[in-house]
């Protein structure tokens, strides 16, 4: 079993990348909510793996954390959830949300998500609640931020951008510093999109 992988960013697309460790490039399935915080080709990249083994075929999921790997673990053992449709759960929301929404029992947020039913979230919520409790998330709170950066997630998905890259890159520009107005979270947003000066 492949544990993680040390190597350095060779291709990356939206939904996956390839790493080359030591001559050999492993292609590896990501969530697009950490599309952003990948380093350019040729830097060096270090992803803690999902190894999904069947008869037919082995695939890679990577994640930047261990903690966000254990979650992915945890989410897949759900019956009726494999990796694929895992990642495809995650890849609409960001780590920290999803989580947050098992924590509180937001079944209105989940069953938002394409492929989840209220069926489906009360499902997630019952067999992952407990078992997520000591996962730390970072999130933005409900304060007067946190209307400042849903008016810039709203801004720049109306440019285009893809809602889980601009949730996430918002969500960490406001972790950094809280005292930014919606303009500047725009602003900053655009630059780390590759749009802005």
């Amino acid at each position: 079993m492949i544990a993680y992988l040390d190597g350095f960013l060779i291709e990356k697309k939206e939904d996956f990348i390839v790493v080359d460790v030591n001559g050999i490039g492993y292609q590896v399935f990501i969530p697009t909510y950490i599309f952003s915080k990948l380093p350019q080709n040729g830097e060096e990249l270090k992803l803690f793996i999902y190894h999904h083994i069947r008869e037919d075929e082995q695939t890679l999921y990577g994640f930047l954390s261990n903690k966000e790997k254990e979650f992915f673990e945890l989410l897949v053992s759900v019956s009726g959830i494999g990796p694929k449709k895992g990642l495809k759960l995650i890849s609409q929301s960001s780590f920290d949300r999803f989580v947050k929404a098992i924590k509180n029992d937001d079944i209105n947020y989940l069953s938002s998500l394409k492929g989840v039913g209220k069926k489906t979230s009360k499902k997630l919520i019952f067999e992952l609640k407990d078992k997520v409790k000591e996962i730390e998330v970072e999130i933005i709170g409900d304060t007067k931020q946190n209307t400042k950066a849903n008016e810039a997630i709203e801004a720049l998905v109306g440019l285009g951008f893809s809602p889980p890259i601009v949730r996430d890159i918002i969500s960490s520009t406001v972790s950094n510093n809280k005292n930014l107005t919606t303009q500047e979270l725009i602003k900053t947003g655009l630059r780390k999109l590759g749009k802005g000066s």
